[in-house]
């Protein structure tokens, strides 16, 4: 059985007979025929889709060969958005057993690859056999996700006094040290206003550090009027400075607090399979379906999670705490995605 099938509003007792039972009386059917590929003379391919809720359907791919049963060689259930996530360029890949395809994106905002599985694989395909689109890199992709299980954090609250601390804390060691002077004969960018009365800055990991420290942590890789920066355009003094000081930090504060308290977003690779992950991001909204052949009541969830906006499905049951926006969503997901064609 599909470990997303029940994310699109079945109950947990159904057997995998059941589920092909249910298939082959509710969803193949001639009404439901979406696509249909000839692969040569004597072979078929066709797509059944059953729409569950609005956006939420199973899909079932069944294979005709002349003289032969039909052989269903897949199904899943999908969940398609009308909300463009990205525009940044998406490559389409094959597995390797099936045929099916996952598309991947370098989303330039977040800085991280995203994998997902392509929701509307059998459009690819045909574009593929028909010699239409042979290129496989194409813009605007629509993201969407189911889970299993998941639970509401409460957001991080920010101090003001902490922000202003770091911010103090990190302009005296950027801005301040043996061989980091400006041409104005104050810190490495001129701003002298940044930096305060040393005897005045809070406690802290860094609060007694001397000049043998400031010698340790800064490393002057710019002269006056001189720049020396990283293909980014970061020096990378500054970085390496900047992320010497959060891992102080988190070491101090991790013995006192909740890690889903020094951690306010992620997303992360979860599991061995390329398109699950482990989010925690911000709910931006939520709204109730109910699956109209089970009953069962879903949410479905809008989240943004570390600058990528999607939306995840799943059953009303099986989420812990109120999906007020603001809030935080944790959970693992199964992403997939609905790439434009025509792009």
């Amino acid at each position: 059985m599909h470990k997303y099938f029940k994310a699109a509003g079945f109950p947990d007792f159904i057997t995998e007979r059941g589920v092909y039972e249910f298939l082959e009386r509710e969803v193949v059917k001639p009404e439901n025929l979406y696509s249909e590929l000839n692969i040569d003379p004597e072979s078929t391919v066709r797509e059944f889709r059953l729409m569950l809720a609005d956006n939420i359907g199973l899909a079932a791919d069944l294979l005709y060969v002349a003289g032969r049963q039909p052989l269903m060689t897949g199904y899943y259930p999908f969940f398609e958005t009308y909300d463009v996530t990205t525009m940044d360029s998406c490559m389409i890949e094959r597995h390797t057993a099936t045929e099916t395809f996952s598309g991947l994106i370098d989303n330039v905002e977040s800085g991280i690859t995203l994998i997902f599985y392509l929701s509307n694989s059998m459009d690819f395909r045909k574009k593929l056999h028909y010699g239409t689109r042979p290129d496989k890199s194409f813009k605007g992709t629509y993201l969407s996700a189911f889970t299993n299980e998941a639970k509401v954090l409460l957001p991080v609250a920010v101090k003001e006094m902490e922000t202003e601390r770091d911010n103090r804390m990190f302009n005296r060691h950027i801005f301040r040290g043996p061989g980091m002077q400006g041409p104005n004969g104050n810190g490495i960018f001129g701003h002298a206003d940044l930096l305060g009365d040393e005897n005045d800055l809070p406690e802290g990991p860094f609060a007694d550090s001397n000049e043998e420290e400031d010698d340790f942590f800064l490393f002057p890789l710019t002269g006056p009027g001189e720049e020396n920066l990283g293909p980014d355009g970061d020096n990378p003094a500054n970085i390496l400075e900047n992320e010497l000081m959060m891992f102080d930090q988190i070491n101090e504060r991790i013995r006192n607090e909740d890690v889903y308290t020094l951690v306010e977003q992620t997303f992360i690779p979860w599991g061995v399979e390329c398109d699950q992950y482990l989010i925690v991001g911000e709910i931006t909204d939520c709204e109730e379906t109910v699956n109209r052949f089970s009953g069962e009541e879903l949410y479905i969830i809008g989240v943004s999670c570390n600058d990528v906006k999607f939306r995840v499905c799943m059953r009303k049951r099986d989420l812990t705490g109120e999906p007020e926006p603001g809030r935080r969503l944790k959970c693992g997901i199964w992403l997939q995605g609905h790439v434009n064609l025509e792009s």
